[in-house]
């Protein structure tokens, strides 16, 4: 299980040998195929078969002492859990993260895809699972609204993909007090970059 620690940077790479000594980042090789120009339309769209070019991936043992979170995408109907934790493992990832995320798709169809099983309900049980397998999370969600729905799952990062919204001061340090207090370090997802801001 990776180590609580003093809040820092985290960043996406797309290999594991990227990750070597870059501190806490999000593995993600499908992030990587995208031209730059576009990268920012489908950063978030779970549409490029992520788990499958995770997995192809990974060949070899994670650098020493990274903290690495691989990104999967939790609400895939087809993926053999059981073999991706074993390959997580094998490659020394002790962490998984909702990265790209269903809630990234909204309206009309984000609600029906709820509803068919395909929504952050449904992510936050299959990080629970990797949870109880003794990987740390970083879960993704969409608006602040969402974090309650995924505090119960004691995750080490929580990734904010839109805009903070209309919360007044006083709730956003109410919200970064029970984040502290948890030890929770939560970012801002800015596509147009690929980075994650600090909050």
């Amino acid at each position: 299980m990776i180590a609580k620690r003093k809040k820092t940077s985290l960043r996406l790479v797309h290999t594991l040998s990227a990750a070597r000594g870059v501190g806490p980042c999000i593995v993600s090789p499908a992030h990587g195929r995208f031209p730059r120009d576009i990268a920012d339309a489908l950063a978030l769209a779970p549409i490029h078969n992520v788990n499958e070019l995770l997995l192809a991936s990974c060949t070899s043992p994670a650098p020493p002492a990274a903290e690495i979170y691989a990104g999967i995408f939790a609400a895939d109907p087809f993926a053999l859990w059981v073999d991706v934790r074993d390959r997580l493992q094998q490659c020394d990832i002790a962490g998984v993260a909702n990265f790209p995320s269903i809630t990234a798709i909204s309206g009309q169809l984000g609600t029906s895809l709820g509803s068919l099983g395909f929504g952050l309900a449904d992510e936050m049980r299959r990080l629970q699972w990797f949870a109880d397998q003794g990987f740390s999370v970083a879960a993704a969600v969409r608006s602040v609204a969402d974090l309650a729905s995924v505090l119960n799952i004691d995750p080490r990062i929580v990734i904010v993909l839109e805009d903070w919204g209309l919360l007044g001061k006083r709730d956003l340090r109410d919200l970064r007090d029970t984040l502290a207090a948890r030890r929770t370090d939560v970012f801002r997802f800015d596509a147009s970059s690929l980075t994650f801001e600090p909050f």
